[in-house]
């Protein structure tokens, strides 16, 4: 892939929301990008709307999943450059949602960090309820 480079373009002068490019599966919209009308942000859309789900359970063991996962600096190999990020066969082992494998040997993995935020928002609710449960226990 040396040397390919790949350009979407698009601009607006509508004052409400843009869509950019929408992503579907079997008839239903998946994904988008978007531009939000009030803030003028361009928004990466995964659909979460509440008809598309079932049997939603909260997390149990987020907090240790999070905690399990190596993230730290690095340096990139054909640069020398500071990257900052986990190492995406690593994480894989311990949220595989997040990471999406090469189909070949050759072809590099890659992590959505957005992926990793319903697992860190159970972490930080595991957290909340040990506080309250450690408060409750103090003061109770």
């Amino acid at each position: 892939l040396d040397g390919i480079v790949a350009a979407l373009a698009s601009t607006t002068t509508s004052t409400s929301g843009a869509v950019y490019a929408r992503f579907g599966l079997a008839g239903v919209e998946i994904g988008s990008i978007t531009r939000n009308a009030a803030t003028s942000a361009v928004l990466y859309n995964t659909s979460s709307d509440a008809r598309l789900k079932s049997t939603i359970t909260p997390f149990s063991d987020a907090l240790e999943r999070v905690c399990a996962i190596e993230a730290g600096s690095f340096e990139w190999k054909h640069n020398g450059a500071i990257g900052h990020g986990v190492i995406a066969q690593h994480l894989h082992t311990i949220y595989p949602d997040a990471v999406a494998p090469g189909k070949t040997e050759d072809e590099m993995w890659a992590v959505d960090y957005g992926k990793l935020t319903p697992l860190l928002i159970g972490a930080v609710q595991e957290l909340k309820a040990e506080l309250t449960a450690l408060r409750n226990a103090t003061h109770g």
